[in-house]
């Protein structure tokens, strides 16, 4: 399972494991306020906050170069894209601050270990297996001939699951459009899920989708295969057809670049072949 399903939320397993270790900490946290002392509460809120900016930018710090002329999307958190390791600087100077005493401070180990084991243990529950094999799974172009996603690969593949009625996936397909003109050494693809040809065509015409690189998943089974309920997804497969990791939701540019950076650094052998697990995961 790659994705956590809360309501109309759609969280990815390092967003779904952040949560729960933020929570299961602030609990930690209003316990120690109501035993230990109150000034607990206070240091909690302001840890969680300082963490955030931090993890947040030392991303931008990371990846200034694709900020640099759009700073106004370092507030655009919905991509992702944060430094967890920027966010400990920050919590020191926090509980210097708030919890005076060495008494105080050894307590805030309590809730901060909490929560961290916590986040391990969600991330390590809930994130996808590495090394998915491809799906054995026949897919139609708008045009050309259908693809077969079980067959071997020239070179390492990425594979957008999108639709036309997401708002997500219309602000980053042009970007991944670009990044398909720029990248010849791998394969982007864009696997419509649940929609008809018709819909599909008319959708890929206005946004200048080579019709070849535009796949037809009406039924939506690479979702279902790859556990992903929410759109857009992007899949990042090596060139032996095994699943390298996947982001679920809105990508950020500078993620993409990295992601496709480490893809083509990837040296893998040619593609397993199919086999009957495939079939009932399928």
């Amino acid at each position: 399972m790659g994705v956590v399903v809360i309501g109309p939320f759609v969280l990815s397993a390092a967003h779904a494991a952040a949560v729960a270790g933020i929570i299961v900490f602030l609990v930690a946290a209003a316990i120690l306020a109501h035993k230990i002392d109150r000034r607990f509460d206070n240091w909690a809120s302001l840890t969680v906050a300082a963490g955030i900016i931090a993890a947040r930018l030392g991303h931008v710090a990371a990846y200034w170069s694709a900020f640099a002329h759009q700073p106004l999307r370092i507030l655009a958190v919905w991509q992702g894209g944060f430094a967890g390791l920027w966010a400990i600087p920050a919590i020191l100077p926090v509980t210097l601050w708030r919890l005076p005493g060495r008494r105080l401070r050894l307590w805030s180990v309590v809730p901060l270990g909490a929560g961290l084991l916590v986040w391990g243990i969600i991330f390590r529950l809930l994130a996808i297996a590495a090394g998915a094999p491809s799906p054995v799974m026949v897919l139609s172009r708008l045009e050309g001939p259908p693809l077969n996603l079980a067959a071997p690969l020239a070179r390492p593949r990425i594979i957008n699951l999108w639709a036309s009625w997401c708002p997500p996936c219309r602000r980053e397909m042009p970007m991944l459009v670009r990044a398909a003109a720029a990248h010849p050494g791998i394969d982007i693809l864009f696997a419509d899920q649940g929609e008809g040809r018709i819909a599909v065509a008319s959708f890929a015409h206005r946004l200048h989708i080579p019709a070849d690189r535009v796949l037809l998943d009406p039924a939506g089974a690479l979702g279902r295969y790859y556990g992903s309920r929410g759109l857009p997804t992007t899949l990042f497969i090596g060139r032996d057809g095994r699943l390298r990791t996947m982001q679920v939701g809105e990508i950020a540019p500078e993620t993409l670049a990295a992601a496709m950076a480490r893809l083509a650094r990837i040296k893998s052998g040619p593609a397993p072949m199919p086999n009957e697990k495939n079939l009932q995961r399928d």
